[in-house]
């Protein structure tokens, strides 16, 4: 089907294209209401769309805002884009969103393509926590024109950009201390990559809260994983050597991957676990298991807000921690 151009309406009106542009754009001009609403009406007859890129150029304002996440398949960034893209449309603009495949390379391409198209701004969830590993990312995105927003990483020690993230070493502290409420004396932890801020910060909450408590860990209770339910099921068996009564682990899906390493030993239910994240994949299972909520709602609705304003007034850098909360059954 042929595209409809200004000239298809201004030659139906009778009129200017310069007219015509006018009118659509809502400008002031000395046409009439009867001769705007002529237009209007062949403009609405016709499904007149109208050039989103060149009307982007002439106002400087794409209402586009680009999001780069790590992995898209993994649940919590799937809900996380879910949720701002929703946000972001009730503010007027659309998002596009990019997968950056836990690829700092791949990442800054992304980061140049979407500034290419003309996004107003940029949220980013970084692919790798390390800041070492995603420095040509950080300094790209410091030398750009576009308003950024880090989510779900923090940086310490640079506070030259704006981030926000959940409080992960409350998060694990709270995990840590519902256990030892239990009775726990022994506890264990699944982490995820410790190169990872995240991860780090989970740990040094399940450190803080077996110190309060008066409370020994051996380092072979603490097991490295990847927050893959595999990672979770054989660090499990190998936790089940040792003499531990609870266990945190540091997403819900290494929190079931545990779990099925103890049904296989038939110890089902007799190890307390906590997971993190509080995903809706716990349905999957016949099981539910107290976990670490993050508002992945609340935290959406706070990074579009941020980068809205940032996109329509200069902001200054700062950094913002949102609080988790333990969700038992």
């Amino acid at each position: 089907m042929k595209r409809v151009r200004l000239k298809d309406i201004a030659h139906l009106a009778n009129v200017s294209e310069t007219a015509v542009s006018l009118v659509l754009n809502h400008r002031p001009s000395r046409i009439s209401d009867e001769k705007k609403n002529e237009i209007f009406e062949i403009a609405k007859q016709l499904n007149y769309q109208p050039n989103q890129v060149a009307r982007s150029l002439v106002s400087q304002k794409s209402n586009m805002i680009g999001l780069v996440v790590p992995d898209i398949t993994n649940p919590f960034f799937a809900t996380l884009s879910k949720n701002i893209e929703k946000s972001l449309q009730q503010m007027g603009y659309l998002l596009i969103i990019a997968n950056s495949d836990n690829s700092s390379r791949k990442e800054s391409e992304l980061v140049r393509s979407l500034v290419n198209h003309q996004v107003e701004g940029l949220l980013i969830c970084p692919s790798n926590e390390d800041i070492s590993s995603i420095s040509d990312t950080l300094q790209l995105l410091k030398q750009l024109s576009v308003p950024f927003l880090i989510i779900d990483r923090i940086f310490e020690g640079d506070d030259s950009m704006s981030q926000i993230s959940f409080d992960n070493e409350q998060g694990g502290f709270l995990a840590t201390r519902y256990l030892i409420d239990q009775g726990c004396k022994s506890i264990a932890c699944i982490t995820g990559n410790l190169n990872s801020y995240n991860a780090r910060k989970r740990l040094d909450g399940y450190k803080s809260a077996l110190k309060e408590a008066g409370l020994p860990y051996e380092e072979n209770w603490i097991q490295e994983g990847d927050y893959s339910f595999s990672s979770g099921k054989i660090l499990g068996a190998r936790l089940l050597e040792y003499d531990i009564d609870g266990v945190f682990a540091c997403n819900d899906l290494m929190a079931y991957g545990f779990l099925n390493s103890c049904r296989s030993k038939d110890i089902h239910l007799k190890i307390p676990v906590v997971g993190y994240d509080n995903l809706e994949i716990s349905n999957m299972f016949d099981i539910h298991i107290p976990s670490i909520a993050q508002d992945t709602d609340l935290l959406s609705k706070k990074c579009c807000e941020k980068i809205v304003q940032a996109i329509n007034q200069s902001a200054h850098p700062h950094i913002e921690l949102i609080p988790p909360r333990i969700i038992k059954f």
